[in-house]
């Protein structure tokens, strides 16, 4: 069946009920599109337009709309990243191998952030490098040092608190550049 695929990052229920769900906007609209078409014209051989033009219109806004929570997403993970990361770093310089470190920051941190870093600590501690990178943009500097450092027995901790200010650094900016583009007056 379509939607018996196995578990893994992004195959929840809440996935799966998303996937029916746009399967169903997109039938529907299909045959709107096509119902609407015959309607004007009168002619069942332009239907199948129709019902092509209502299925690329669901499609694109579908598309748009996950771009939109992936950027969302990013967001609020890296609204997070820079606290995160120097928990991160003390925790390492605890005596925590990073991968357990993540499980344990990822364990007592809320929101996005907590949920990926607590997923991307599931499995083999070598792979969790390459987890965080394939997970979120927002993650893949901090899943590149996690693979560098393993790869050249580098030590950690130092390393995640320049990562941790430069997050800090680059969403300082990003906020202050908001509130400048608010303050600016508008053009209307």
């Amino acid at each position: 069946m379509l939607f018996r695929s196995a578990p893994g990052p992004g195959r929840t229920a809440a996935h799966r009920e998303g996937c029916r769900a746009l399967i169903w906007r997109t039938a529907i609209s299909g045959l709107f599109g096509a119902g609407l078409v015959l309607l004007a014209t009168g002619r069942i051989g332009a239907a199948p337009l129709g019902a092509a033009v209502g299925v690329a219109v669901v499609v694109i806004a579908a598309r748009r709309g996950a771009r939109r929570r992936t950027e969302d997403r990013s967001r609020a993970i890296r609204a997070q990243l820079p606290d995160a990361l120097d928990l991160l770093a003390a925790v390492v310089d605890g005596g925590a191998a990073p991968g357990a470190a993540l499980a344990q920051v990822g364990s007592r941190l809320s929101g996005q952030l907590g949920r990926v870093i607590t997923a991307a600590a599931d499995g083999a501690p070598d792979a969790v490098g390459d987890r965080l990178v394939e997970m979120d943009p927002a993650l893949r500097p901090l899943g590149a040092l996690l693979r560098q450092s393993e790869e050249l027995g580098v030590p950690v901790a130092d390393a995640l608190r320049l990562l941790a200010a430069d997050a800090d650094r680059k969403s300082t900016r990003l906020n202050s550049s908001h509130e400048w583009i608010s303050r600016m007056p508008s053009s209307a």
